[in-house]
């Protein structure tokens, strides 16, 4: 087996990272998550989505390329493929070191908390406005968008949580060590009015 390793994971930290960037001075600037004057695609809100999206999909890209160097190519597709996001990460590391990544470790909650905001960017739908629910209708919209600008302001913890743990599982494994390094990355919280 080669060495060498495609990591197209990397290319997709890279452009979470920049928006992640984006996210956190939008609102150390502005003071909130998106303001009406700006296209939308500049606010926090905007850049959240580009976060949640790019890590959910490098993680799912990494844990792939792992199981497919552990296993093979055929095996992984045939078995792994089909598995649910938070699954492969339950499962790969445990058939290829023979210990797993707790339920209950805090890189899962984690991943679920990204895995759900990324299903709420990925498959949102438009909503027909009715005034007599307008009240629950916005209170479900602001509390989406808040849990997203959440997630992806824990993403890059996320990823290093992944990688530590794998390390701790794996520790041949190169690129979990790289992932881990993201666990030295500032971590940001709402304010209870962001």
């Amino acid at each position: 087996m080669s060495n060498i390793i495609y990591t197209p994971f990397l290319n997709y930290l890279r452009i979470a990272a920049d928006a992640h960037a984006k996210l956190v001075e939008y609102i150390e600037s502005t003071g909130t998550t998106q303001l009406i004057s700006d296209s939308y695609e500049k606010t926090a809100e905007g850049q959240a989505r580009v976060v949640v999206l790019f890590v959910t999909v490098a993680l799912e890209c990494y844990i792939h390329n792992y199981a497919a160097r552990k296993f093979g190519e055929r095996f992984t597709k045939k078995h792994v493929d089909s598995m649910g996001h938070q699954t492969k990460w339950l499962v790969v590391p445990k058939l290829a070191t023979g210990e797993g990544i707790p339920r209950d470790h805090k890189a899962i909650e984690l991943l679920g908390k990204l895995v759900k905001a990324r299903n709420c960017v990925a498959h949102a739908k438009a909503i027909n406005v009715d005034p007599e629910r307008w009240d629950s209708q916005k209170d479900r919209i602001v509390a989406e968008n808040k849990q997203v600008v959440e997630a992806a302001l824990s993403a890059f913890n996320c990823v290093g949580e992944l990688g530590a743990v794998l390390t701790e599982l794996d520790p041949d494994e190169p690129s979990a060590k790289l992932l881990a390094e993201f666990l030295k990355s500032p971590r940001y919280k709402l304010k209870a009015n962001g």
